[in-house]
């Protein structure tokens, strides 16, 4: 499967309207949880583990810039055996460009496990727009990944193709709770040779794919639920679901 994505953001840009600027807050919080994978999955995966997980979550927002920061513990202390406690950080930069609806992306996604290291580094643009109380965020860039694994005894490092993503999300009530449904959809094509080989990815296409929600209980517990489909991606070379549940507390 190949993605155009200049064309599938120039239809996309022809049929949405300005997105408008967001309050300014910043919020951290904390949270427990629990992620599990289909059976399928774990047959065809051998990294594919159920098992609990905590995470602790910053986000800042301004008028024209806004900033995600999380640190993943994954099975903490071999809570759920197999020695794969994994350690995942994820920030994620956006910047308006002058006066337009147009952003600078940057993001960076890094991995550690005993075994397996993965970084990777995107650097592009996103256009952001809304249809009524949908937002959107969508665009391109380039992808920048050091990548290694024990298991095979490979590593690579530099550049890797191209990345895609597309970002929806609204707001709701659940049963009276206010409650954040998104689509979220990430993409890398064109990877090099060498980094494929690293993790046995496809070269030409991978994926991530996540719907979730987030409901607030109150002002300082909440609750969260997602579901993932992997395509070349992680720790599902060969492709996948993943689940996951949490409850979170906001200082």
């Amino acid at each position: 499967m190949k993605i155009n994505a200049p064309l599938l953001i120039a239809a996309i840009v022809a049929t949405t309207t300005p997105y408008t600027t967001a309050a300014e807050f910043t919020k951290t919080s904390f949270e427990i949880g629990y992620m599990g994978f289909s059976d399928t999955t774990k047959d065809d995966n051998p990294g594919a583990l159920d098992q609990p997980f905590m995470s602790f979550n910053h986000i800042a927002v301004k008028a024209e810039q806004s900033l995600f920061q999380m640190i993943k513990l994954e099975n903490p202390d071999n809570i759920a055996g197999d020695k794969r406690m994994a350690t995942k950080a994820l920030t994620i930069f956006h910047h308006d460009l002058g006066n337009s609806a147009f952003q600078f992306w940057g993001q960076n996604f890094l991995v550690a496990h005993k075994d397996i290291v993965e970084d990777n580094i995107y650097l592009g643009a996103k256009h952001k727009a809304a249809f009524g109380g949908v937002k959107l965020k969508y665009g391109v860039g380039i992808h920048y990944t050091h990548s290694s694994s024990d298991f095979k005894n490979l590593d690579y490092t530099g550049f890797s193709g191209g990345v895609g993503n597309i970002n929806m999300s609204f707001r709701d009530t659940l049963l009276d709770w206010p409650t954040l449904f998104s689509l979220d959809y990430t993409t890398q094509f064109a990877r090099d040779e060498e980094h494929a080989a690293v993790f046995n990815y496809d070269e030409d296409y991978g994926h991530q794919i996540i719907a979730s929600m987030a409901t607030n209980l109150s002002d300082d517990v909440f609750i969260k639920a997602n579901l993932k489909h992997y395509k070349s991606w992680g720790c599902t070379p060969n492709d996948g679901v993943e689940y996951g549940f949490s409850i979170g507390y906001v200082f």
